[in-house]
């Protein structure tokens, strides 16, 4: 496996930590629960390509 495959697999992991927070903040600010899963599966999609890019 590439240190490029393990680059891009980072970015996406910082990119759904950034998404968990926004989810967590929603949540705060007593969103809709729509809102909240919609910003939870966002970065549930981001692990998803992280783990895909690994696998790579």
């Amino acid at each position: 496996m590439s240190s490029r495959n393990h680059l891009h697999a980072y970015f996406r992991l910082q990119e759904s930590h950034r998404l968990l927070h926004k989810a967590l903040k929603a949540f705060e600010e007593d969103s809709s629960d729509e809102e909240i899963l919609k910003r939870v599966q966002a970065a549930t999609d981001r692990i998803r390509e992280a783990v895909a890019q690994l696998n790579s």
